[in-house]
């Protein structure tokens, strides 16, 4: 009897410690964690492009992580930048907008990611162009950099024509030939730089590696002279083993590692210019003037996208402007002119969806194709001077923001008197920012060999870290959680394009 007893008191015992268990393993919620180590080998100033993608069984993307390769009107996106992504296919997209405060008096705005840090700055012809910087709650000055710098290696490298600077020393040094430096770009082991001046306007790709200490031979370099006095680059952008200029009377250029070609002869009487470049996928895409359309370079020939994007509903589909480009949640984004139409096109459906118009004003019209055309005409201002572009994309921790800008940063005046009412002058020169679930992004401590990081994933929060430094959190659903949970781990593709380092390793773990 005794011994039936104590069997019976034992398994009481083993059932309260097995429901004790159970009660526990219910109240921990499930969990996933994921470890990436890469090396990105010597850094040339390749593109890292995409660490791996997330698949669900139907074959769509509902997860990934990698470095965008952007270049938007003045300088070149922070390639260091890690974004992680978690999209659920097919549902709508609803933004978080917060305006932020003014970063300057003038009527635009252009934006630049350095340091972990969001920068913005007047353009040429404004009156209020200090670089500032974001604190997360205020404007502050910068004084401590050179408007579009970046990172090669674990130096900056910046450009105080005409010299360009690495680490502070002059890495190319064209004092005294009377000539400027403008828009640089550091690709395929060889510093690009446009040199202007009495009688010269050519691209050199100069080669060089941060481990060299020699200056730049700037005679020795490959050069190709503009065809046109007048004609800068507007933007760059690499394929593989090409690197692409572009210009602002529509030359395109390539630099396949050892000599130049003109791919698009530009046309003086003829607007065909490329703002912006960004590789997407296994494609480098350029953002085009009048089409307001993106081109594609697929390693051969450049060739129009027809409608990419389309034209938003009720405004007149010429002089359009694809001006600006980023990925952000996965997918492209793309801002256009005159009307600042932001597209997204989804990386699943393949389909343009519009996200916004980034200003409220005027009414929309096809009667004319600028916004304000009569009332800068009575001005005296030229006919598109109220127009209205998107000049910056960068995403950025949680968000994608987004900045503002008439034709020019010139200062608004009073006297202005269709844009009073309401205030509606500062729409221009503002920056906005906008927040969806499932994306956050981390800019990435550099070090020679490996680097790791580590995601971790619950259902409602997204943690991304750099081992041994920062980290950044962003907001999920619990139905992104549970597509990244079951996904399959496809490494070293997508939407960022080619893997461009040297090893990488991904480990996947889930809790249940």
């Amino acid at each position: 009897m005794t011994k039936i007893f104590t069997a019976a008191v034992g398994f009481v015992i083993l059932l309260s410690a097995l429901f004790a268990a159970s009660a526990r393993a219910a109240d921990e919620p499930a969990s996933l964690r994921m470890t990436i180590v890469v090396n990105l080998g010597e850094d040339l100033g390749q593109n890292y492009g995409s660490l791996f993608e997330i698949k669900n069984r139907d074959g769509k993307v509902v997860g990934g992580a990698g470095f965008e390769g952007v270049y938007n009107t003045t300088g070149r996106g922070n390639r260091r930048r890690l974004q992680l992504f978690v999209k659920t296919p097919g549902q709508p997209l609803e933004y978080d907008v917060k305006p932020l405060p003014r970063s300057t008096t003038d009527a635009g705005v252009y934006l630049a990611d350095f340091n972990g840090r969001l920068q913005a700055q007047s353009a040429s012809g404004g009156k209020d162009r200090r670089l500032m910087a974001w604190d997360d709650s205020r404007w502050v000055p910068d004084e401590k950099h050179v408007p579009f710098a970046t990172y090669v290696a674990d130096k900056v490298m910046e450009v105080v024509s005409p010299r360009v600077l690495y680490g502070g020393k002059p890495i190319l040094d064209l004092t005294g030939k009377d000539v400027g430096i403008a828009r640089y770009y550091y690709a395929g082991g060889h510093l690009f730089v446009r040199v202007h001046g009495k009688g010269v306007n050519e691209i050199a790709a100069c080669p060089w590696r941060p481990s060299q200490s020699a200056e730049i031979d700037y005679q020795a370099a490959p050069k190709i002279p503009m065809r046109m006095p007048y004609e800068f680059i507007y933007s760059y952008g690499q394929l593989g083993d090409d690197v692409l200029a572009a210009t602002n009377t529509g030359g395109v250029y390539r630099f396949n590692g050892q000599e130049w070609k003109c791919l698009v002869e530009p046309i003086a009487d003829v607007s065909y210019q490329v703002y912006t470049m960004i590789t997407y996928y296994d494609r480098l895409l350029l953002g085009q003037y009048p089409t307001g359309n993106l081109f594609e370079y697929d390693g051969q020939e450049v060739r129009h996208l027809q409608d990419q994007p389309p034209v938003m509903p009720g405004v007149s589909n010429a002089a359009r402007e694809a001006q600006t480009t980023a990925i952000y949640g996965g997918d492209l984004y793309v801002g256009v002119w005159p009307w600042a139409e932001l597209w997204r096109l989804d990386s699943n459906s393949h389909q343009w969806k519009f996200s916004r118009r980034m200003f409220t004003h005027p009414p929309l019209t096809d009667a004319q194709v600028h916004p304000y055309e009569k009332e800068a005409t009575q001005l005296g201002h030229v006919l598109n001077r109220w127009g209205h572009r998107i000049t910056g994309l960068i995403p950025l921790g949680d968000s994608l923001f987004v900045s503002t800008s008439s034709k020019g940063s010139t200062p608004y005046d009073p006297s202005y008197g269709f844009l009073n009412e309401d205030d509606k002058w500062k729409e221009y020169g503002r920056v906005y920012q906008l927040t969806l679930p499932g994306q956050v992004s981390l800019d990435t401590e550099w070090k020679a060999g490996p680097i790791t990081f580590e995601i971790t994933a619950t259902p409602d929060q997204l943690t991304l870290r750099q081992a041994g430094g920062k980290s950044q959190v962003a907001r999920i659903t619990r139905a992104m959680f549970d597509a990244l949970r079951s996904g399959q781990v496809i490494q070293r593709s997508g939407v960022f394009g080619k893997f461009g380092g040297q090893e990488l390793t991904v480990t996947k773990n889930v809790t249940e």
